[in-house]
């Protein structure tokens, strides 16, 4: 088990992804998220993770929350622009 070594915990998200246990994966980046706050790659993962495949009703509104967050730690973080385009994009087709 990963304990709360973020390095680990984040390794663990990444497989539960790949193993389409999202619900998991989506706790763990919530995790990583609490654990970290000011860290914009933990905003990032948890926005990217939540825009592409998350169940929760609200997914799309927390998802543009933790992309706009990760931009405004880190403004020129281009994945993170990216990704809130492409959200931005899809809610407006």
């Amino acid at each position: 088990m990963a304990g709360n070594d973020p390095i680990l915990l984040g390794e663990q998200a990444i497989t539960l992804q790949h193993l389409a246990r999202y619900t998991d994966a989506e706790a763990l980046l919530f995790k990583l998220r609490d654990a970290e706050p000011n860290n914009p790659e933990r905003h990032y993962n948890l926005g990217l993770a939540l825009s592409l495949w998350s169940a929760r009703p609200d997914a799309k509104q927390v998802a543009e929350a933790e992309l706009r967050r990760a931009i405004e730690l880190r403004p020129n973080h281009a994945p993170a622009h990216y990704a809130l385009g492409q959200l931005l994009l899809s809610r407006s087709a």
